[in-house]
């Protein structure tokens, strides 16, 4: 199932062009990290990461400072650190 998901998201990135893909709220894109963590962990991981960024990289996100950096509130009430933060991301 792990070569089955890295597949899909293989023709994902040959198909669709990176200008028309959603920008991720994630430092580490959703389709890469799916990847990645099939590769590493295994077919469950993924699919366990992939729900986690679905439910929680989406349209109505909120900024905030927090120690003098700014973090993510999500949808969800989860917050994302910094480090994580795509470096793109801006208030709407």
């Amino acid at each position: 199932m792990r070569v089955l998901i890295k597949l899909l998201i293989q023709i994902y990135w040959k198909t669709i062009p990176t200008s028309k893909r959603r920008k991720c709220l994630y430092k580490e894109s959703c389709s890469r990290i799916v990847y990645r963590y099939a590769d590493e962990r295994g077919f469950k991981s993924a699919i366990k990461i992939f729900c986690h960024r679905y439910n929680n990289c989406r349209d109505g996100y909120h900024l905030f400072l927090k120690d003098g950096k700014i973090h993510v509130l999500t949808v969800r009430n989860t917050t994302i650190k910094p480090e994580h933060i795509n470096p793109n991301i801006t208030c709407k």
